[in-house]
């Protein structure tokens, strides 16, 4: 007889287990219990056939530093929440293909952040409220605090409320939007969520987004996985997986169709997710073949336009129709012998020519200033239109040349009549000159040659350059020491450290045209840090680039941006979303009737007043194009980055009228409501609490 024993868990040891959970499972605890909970929810909808309506998420503000996720889905009872709800591993969701919960972790989540969090239920017309905190034995205790009647009915669901430190609430924030708008339906938020990309190819397979490189999401159920191209690769490679590397979008997967890690923030790659993963990227490819195809055969689509797509086909190896085999070709030919007030040359000005790359990057730039091409950071999918001359026998010797309008009117039909109708065509004084020559390209009009970025390592952030994959190109040769720089340690022409230079760049020169265009971006310089020669920030001169855009935003901060991000940030603070530009003048009127302009709430709510008009105003003069998310998008940044001792007091100011006017909390309701139809009896509330207070001219201490 052969003796065995069964692995398990030393009942002894439990409270160590549940620490080594908590502690270690999740490398990002803001992120974790907004995804757990958060999914919990969406979980909790569809169980009940309630998979349309939205849960509700208030984020933390200074005001009320809770968050809080509500669902509407069964709620728990009171067996279900202390004998299911508690226990690690126990989960009711593990048979279930509609859910992505079901290790029976997520719901302990909220003790990854913080000792203790609230769970309210609501089911079988009882309302209970129970508290969770972590006790001297480590293991965590739930206690039923109170339960109230409600209706069986009309209120079921559950609320998850997480008490979040002052210094994470823009944490919060900021990886909510990255979260929640991959789910479906969106939730009710008190915040803007970005936009859904204009950009974006929607299909049933998933989603495509064309000439971008923020790369791929496997969106299972609501949550969203980053997606390692290289663990998906066969060995054989292939050129549709070398189109992938360069275009970005969404899988979707239905629930349990891939593995993820046990903390849910990563995709498990094991034989059964890379075939699924390997199977969604064909099919959602072939997908977008088809649609291509139905989309050429579209008379209104320009001939460019059509180039461009039989470009991407031809990338995916997929058969082209026979009427558009002459679209092909990477480039196309088109006949300069009868132009007479331009001539079509390359982006070195070094020779006239008659062929041009068929890129989405490819432009005509008209030449209509004196400076030498070379100091815009021209690519060779850049061709410049240059004037020129009458050449014919009888033309004076001083023939003036042509002007921008002339050439314009030749170009236009001329264009057309080459078949590449739609290309964007630019002056070439639109563009950003310095006057610092441009190295060797290390590509030249599709044929690839030695790049001598590899070989040095000093660099130079070329800003006319698109910033977009592959990214050596974006960067200059500087030959130089390091000296009082901008700069940015680079690996693999990516920067170093917990930010992305391309996406800060791109930022905060829209934020300085926006507030101060007479303000110019420095050089940015980069280093290059290798595995046998590193490199890191204290070892170079100068500031590295975080710290430096933290000055940039500080000169940006002019006394008419302060009232924006003073009303910017009680709007955050308040956690109402849509109050940018509304109206104020009615309820505040009536509040300073009734208060006077010296009682706190007044004071308080002033900044927010004076910013809603000048919010307004500031909107209306938003270059065409730019969204007002664009522009709150820049407040926030200017909320993390600078006159943090002004929200601070913003923050205690509010803390301090919350404990004078306690009923001022009330979530939805209180601050929130000055603007409503019950404005007046808010006001008397806060005057009757002045009358027992004795404040005849209150002020809050």
């Amino acid at each position: 007889m052969t003796d065995s024993a069964t692995f398990g868990i030393s009942q002894a040891d439990e409270s160590q287990i549940m620490t080594i959970l908590r502690d270690t499972l999740y490398t990002d605890r803001v992120l974790a219990v907004m995804r757990e909970y958060g999914g919990n929810g969406w979980d909790a909808h569809r169980s009940v056939g309630k998979s349309e309506l939205p849960i509700k998420v208030t984020l933390p503000t200074a005001m009320e530093p809770t968050l809080r996720i509500r669902d509407y889905g069964p709620g728990l009872s009171k067996d279900g929440v202390l004998h299911v709800y508690t226990q690690y591993g126990r989960s009711t969701k593990r048979d279930s293909d509609d859910e992505v919960g079901c290790l029976g972790i997520g719901s302990k989540s909220g003790f990854s952040y913080s000792d203790s969090f609230t769970v309210t239920s609501w089911h079988g017309g009882i309302k209970s409220t129970y508290v969770a905190v972590l006790d001297e034995s480590e293991k965590g205790i739930i206690n039923c605090l109170a339960e109230e009647p409600c209706s069986p009915k009309g209120e079921t669901g559950l609320e998850i409320q997480i008490p979040v430190r002052l210094e994470d609430i823009w944490d919060f924030q900021r990886k909510a939007r990255a979260l929640f708008q991959y789910f479906e339906p969106r939730p009710v938020i008190n915040i803007d969520l970005p936009p859904p990309n204009s950009d974006i190819l929607v299909l049933t397979h998933g989603a495509i987004i064309l000439d971008s490189y923020n790369g791929w999401v496997a969106k299972m159920g609501c949550i969203p996985y980053k997606v390692n191209l290289a663990q998906v690769r066969p060995k054989t490679g292939g050129p549709m997986w070398d189109t992938l590397a360069n275009l970005s979008g969404v899988l979707c997967f239905g629930i349990g169709e891939v593995q993820t890690n046990a903390s849910r923030e990563e995709l498990k790659y094991s034989a059964v997710t890379k075939e699924k993963l390997a199977k969604k990227f064909e099919a959602l490819v072939e997908e977008y073949v088809r649609n291509a195809l139905k989309v050429l055969d579209e008379p209104t689509l320009p001939t460019w336009e059509k180039r461009l797509k039989v470009q991407g086909l031809n990338r995916f190896r997929f058969p082209v129709p026979e009427s558009y085999k002459k679209m092909v070709s990477g480039t196309v030919s088109v006949d300069t012998r009868t132009v007479k007030t331009f001539a079509l040359l390359g982006a070195t000005e070094k020779h006239a020519t008659s062929i041009i790359n068929v890129t989405t990057h490819t432009r005509f730039l008209i030449r209509d200033t004196s400076h030498t091409a070379r100091g815009y950071g021209l690519s060779a999918n850049d061709y410049l239109i240059c004037p020129l001359r009458s050449s014919t026998a009888t033309a004076p010797a001083d023939s003036p040349t042509p002007t921008t309008e002339e050439v314009r009117a030749e170009l236009t039909p001329w264009i057309i009549a080459n078949g590449i109708e739609g290309i964007p065509v630019a002056l070439l004084s639109s563009l950003t000159w310095s006057n610092v020559p441009d190295p060797q390209q290390g590509y030249a009009h599709g044929k690839r040659a030695v790049n001598p970025r590899h070989h040095v390592s000093t660099f130079r952030l070329n800003p006319n350059k698109a910033f977009s994959s592959p990214y050596s190109m974006v960067w200059d040769i500087e030959q130089r020491e390091p000296q009082d720089d901008v700069f940015v340690i680079l690996s693999n022409f990516r920067s170093e450290g917990n930010f992305d230079i391309y996406h800060l760049y791109r930022d905060d020169v829209f934020a300085a045209s926006l507030f101060d265009p007479k303000t110019a971006m420095p050089p940015v310089y980069g280093y290059k840090t290798t595995s046998s020669k590193p490199v890191e920030p204290k070892d170079c001169k100068g500031v590295h680039y975080p710290e430096w855009r933290v000055s940039l935003y500080q000169k940006l901060l002019t006394p008419e941006v302060k009232i924006l991000l003073d009303h910017h940030r009680l709007h955050r603070l308040l956690g109402v979303a849509g109050t940018h530009g509304k109206g104020t003048s009615g309820w505040f009127t009536q509040m300073l009737t009734m208060l006077g302009e010296g009682h706190p709430l007044c004071k308080m709510f002033k900044p927010f007043v004076d910013g809603v008009s000048a919010l307004t105003a500031f909107e209306k003069t938003l270059p065409y194009g730019v969204s007002p998310y664009r522009l709150q998008s820049c407040l926030d940044t200017f909320a993390q980055l600078v006159d943090l001792d002004s929200q601070k007091a913003m923050g205690q100011t509010l803390q301090k009228i919350l404990r004078t006017y306690p009923l001022l909390q009330v979530p939805g309701n209180g601050l929130c409501s000055f603007d409503g139809e019950y404005r007046k009896a808010w006001i008397e509330y806060v005057q009757i609490v002045d009358r027992v207070n004795g404040l005849g001219n209150p002020t809050v201490g």
